[in-house]
């Protein structure tokens, strides 16, 4: 169950990207925007493609928008979600998967 509960909710992420990136990506930074997606949700991925410029092919504004999206809850910041954006950010730049 939880397994199955994991894949929709995973599936989601894909979706929110492939509805929201209008570009061309590699997959590495597809992984890393699917992972935001899966994490903060669609309008963490809106907020990302409108302030990073993504769609208007602003690759290397993405890494430093990836670390101040939605990196906390009730409005105080989180570690945890403070390093998921910072492996994310890592993921999209580098194609560097880092082990927790």
């Amino acid at each position: 169950e939880a397994e199955r509960l994991l894949r929709g909710d995973y599936q989601e992420g894909v979706t929110e990207v492939r509805n929201r990136i209008t570009i061309q990506l590699s997959q590495h930074q597809f992984d890393a925007l699917v992972s935001l997606a899966y994490n903060s949700g669609g309008g963490g991925l809106q907020q990302l493609v409108d302030e990073s410029g993504l769609n208007g092919r602003q690759y290397i504004n993405v890494p430093g928008t990836i670390i101040i999206t939605r990196p906390t809850s009730k409005f105080a910041y989180v570690e945890g979600l403070g390093n998921r954006r910072e492996a994310e950010a890592i993921i999209f730049a580098e194609a560097r998967y880092l082990r927790p």
